[in-house]
């Protein structure tokens, strides 16, 4: 099996123009010679490859027929926390975590600014994705066992989502919704999922200390973190 990192050739490149990681994403949004070289290398190795490819990448499902789309999330937070404990390098490295968060912050606006101009997609939009799964607090095992559970059964034909209860806030009780509904609905907010209806059933999820629930997206809307 093959697996490509499309962060890997970003970091590449940023090397190559001797600067960080966040600069060549500002570069990129006026240079398209960056998210090009991306591109192509994706689409050949999809192309050209004669087993299975694992695309770790934003974009490649917009470019790989019959991709099987799955979006991993994670609190900014945790996300600030697993990447200032990882090596430092040349084009990426940081001294606080408060340095971390707004780095990453400001890569994932860029990000979905470069990508609505040059794709006409909003990559925080769930509905692109057949399975999101939010990495907070479930291990590397738990994600690979869902994809694997959601995938064996037939294709999704909307959106399914596996959420940290935890990290699931309750709108239901302003908005007057009986706690006893069967499925937790949720609308997102990036980066914040907020149950609609289901309160009891997340509630539930809390107390027994899950890693991951089913829940049903309602909507979905860019909002910065």
């Amino acid at each position: 099996m093959n697996i490509l990192n499309t962060g890997d050739i970003h970091r590449s490149i940023a090397r190559s123009l001797s600067m960080s990681a966040l600069d060549a994403n500002y570069v990129a949004e006026s240079d398209p010679t960056i998210d090009d070289k991306i591109d192509s290398t994706t689409v050949k190795l999809a192309r050209e490859s004669k087993t299975p490819v694992i695309f770790d990448s934003r974009m490649a499902w917009h470019f790989v027929k019959n991709a099987v789309r799955v979006r991993l999330v994670v609190d900014p937070s945790v996300a600030a926390q697993r990447v200032l404990l990882r090596a430092a390098t040349d084009v990426e490295s940081y001294d606080s975590l408060d340095e971390v968060a707004s780095g990453l912050r400001k890569r994932s606006e860029s990000e979905i600014r470069r990508f609505i101009d040059t794709y006409g997609v909003d990559i925080s939009d769930l509905r692109h994705y057949q399975l999101v799964i939010d990495t907070s607090d479930a291990s590397p095992a738990e994600v690979a066992s869902e994809i694997v559970t959601v995938f064996r059964q037939p294709a999704p034909t909307q959106t399914q989502l596996r959420l940290s209860p935890t990290r699931i806030v309750s709108a239901a009780q302003l908005l007057g919704e009986a706690g006893m509904a069967d499925d937790i609905i949720v609308e997102y907010r990036r980066p914040v999922f907020y149950a609609v209806s289901g309160s009891d059933k997340l509630a539930r999820a809390v107390s027994l200390g899950k890693h991951l629930e089913q829940a049903i997206l309602q909507a979905t809307a860019s909002q910065s973190a």
